[in-house]
């Protein structure tokens, strides 16, 4: 079947909508995996206190960047191992639940937030498809607005007629009886 007399449909969707990767989920969403590779977590560690802003207020802890900062990689192991104890037990410093937007945060809480942020994103940019955008490096929804808004303005611009038709997969599928159909 052709699209705009010269695309076919396999040529326009390709495998977007076709999930082609077999994937072990143990591999990526074992929590004690994610945090052991201690190479990994410091030098994430490094990188995230390295970008964090000097002479701002410090949190309730009373710790500001520029001590972070000044550590060095000499106390790496005494900034791993609370978090590695952290991500394991599923459970946060009950100072840190305190979490309101308008007060001062504490920075060994938005190291740890960070951390936490940029450790399944690796593993969600191998497993998610090219339709995925949202959650992907250098990607947004607005990405898959600005296709939605060329493929309307497009056909508009050259003359031609276009048929739009937004389908919803998952419910389309749960909801047919393929028994009537039959």
């Amino acid at each position: 079947m052709l699209f705009f007399g010269c695309v076919t449909k396999q040529e326009l969707y390709g495998t977007t909508f076709i999930a082609t990767k077999k994937l072990d989920k143990t591999r990526y969403w074992d929590s004690k995996r994610l945090m052991s590779d201690y190479s990994v977590v410091t030098t994430s560690l490094q990188r995230i206190i390295h970008l964090q802003i000097n002479n701002k207020e410090a949190g309730l802890d009373t710790i500001a960047s520029e001590i972070l900062k000044a550590e060095g990689p000499a106390r790496e192991e005494r900034r791993y191992l609370p978090i590695k104890k952290i991500w394991v037990a599923e459970k946060m410093s009950q100072e840190w639940h305190l979490y309101r937007g308008i007060t001062i945060l504490s920075d060994a809480y938005k190291v740890f937030s960070e951390v936490v942020y940029m450790r399944p994103k690796n593993y969600a940019e191998e497993i998610l498809n090219e339709y995925q955008c949202s959650f992907r490096l250098n990607r947004s929804t607005t990405d898959q607005i600005y296709q939605k808004r060329q493929t309307l303005e497009k056909p508009y611009e050259y003359g031609i007629d276009l048929h739009y038709l937004f389908v919803n997969y998952k419910q389309a599928s749960d909801n047919v009886s393929r028994n009537r159909i039959l």
